[in-house]
């Protein structure tokens, strides 16, 4: 289990390096690959980009399948949290329903929580994040997600 104290000291390295790189945040900002009906950058994300405000992007497997729930929410929210008292952006990347989202509401990841122990959820490395982007959801209300792993985020 990944301690708090981890979690600050990995949020504080993470936000040095994203200070020192900000600036290349927004030539990563484009991407010509996926059309816009794939991939929603959220608003906050978006505006630091485009200030050339530190970004951090975070893994969504940790949420759906590293920790049990509610700790994967309270870690989640933690380092969010940390991230946002350092100035840095946190911007938590997973698929939704066929859609990459690029930062998370709070809503969407307590549902990422629960999903993973309802077996709604994929682990999405690098390869595996065609299939998510073809998976729709089931109409039942349920969503379907694909939780990005360190590489694929």
């Amino acid at each position: 289990m990944l301690s708090y104290g981890l979690a600050a000291r990995s949020a504080l390295v993470l936000t040095q390096r994203a200070k020192l790189r900000a600036s290349n945040f927004v030539a990563c900002a484009t991407v010509s690959s996926l059309s816009r009906s794939h991939l929603v950058v959220h608003d906050k994300v978006q505006k630091a980009l485009r200030n050339q405000e530190p970004v951090v992007a975070l893994e969504s497997t940790i949420i759906a399948d590293g920790m049990p729930y509610p700790q994967n929410i309270e870690l989640a929210e933690d380092v969010e949290n940390i991230l946002r008292s350092k100035g840095v952006t946190p911007a938590t990347v997973a698929i939704l329903d066929g859609v990459c989202r690029v930062g998370l509401e709070m809503e969407e990841i307590n549902d990422l929580a629960k999903a993973g122990g309802e077996g709604r959820t994929t682990k999405c490395t690098t390869r595996d994040i065609p299939v998510a982007l073809a998976t729709q959801s089931t109409g039942n209300g349920s969503h379907q997600w694909g939780a990005t792993t360190v590489a694929s985020t």
